[in-house]
């Protein structure tokens, strides 16, 4: 992943916007958290536990989570959908559409 995706990904987090990564396999899964969690600030939350991987402001109103794109996170809207992935399979698309928040929201492939 280039440093202006990473930029762009923590700027949004940063203006509170709920951001979800996902890439095709555990392996980019890890190295794309590992890019994004270093840039992460002294005031930014870097978790993973348990199979979660989730970078936070202090406040919780804005974060960065990243899952698989075969299985993406449930339970919660996203403001932005990156997918990690060099193509992604239009059945991984249109698996993490849920995701999205209203017609605001950005799915980027």
């Amino acid at each position: 992943m280039n440093r202006y995706i990473i930029d762009g990904l923590l700027a949004d987090m940063r203006a509170g916007r709920r951001v979800v990564v996902l890439s095709g396999t555990r392996t980019e899964l890890r190295n794309t958290f590992v890019e994004v969690a270093a840039h992460a600030t002294e005031k930014e939350r870097v978790r993973r536990r348990n199979g979660e991987e989730r970078i936070s402001v202090a406040d919780g109103l804005g974060w960065i989570t990243f899952g698989l794109s075969g299985n993406p996170p449930r339970g919660f809207d996203a403001d932005v959908v990156l997918f990690d992935a060099h193509r992604p399979s239009w059945e991984a698309v249109d698996a993490a559409r849920p995701l999205i928040a209203g017609t605001q929201g950005e799915l980027i492939t």
